[in-house]
């Protein structure tokens, strides 16, 4: 989802804990561009890509 988003450099991706009813993981990617209003659209971008992945996935999401 990173890779494929325009002005983003993916950095790292690691399991990093277990939450009380989730896997956590730690994303690091740079937005390279400076406005604060393209980093928040690239970041829901980012999120609704993945969100798109695990439903193909068959990945259903609780909320809190």
């Amino acid at each position: 989802a990173i890779e494929t988003t325009e002005k983003t450099r993916f950095d790292r991706a690691h399991f990093f804990e277990f939450g009380a009813n989730a896997l956590i993981f730690e994303i690091v990617y740079f937005v390279l561009d400076r406005e604060y209003n393209t980093y928040m659209d690239i970041h829901q971008e980012i999120i609704f890509k993945v969100h798109e992945l695990f439903d193909k996935a068959g990945i259903k999401l609780k909320p809190k």
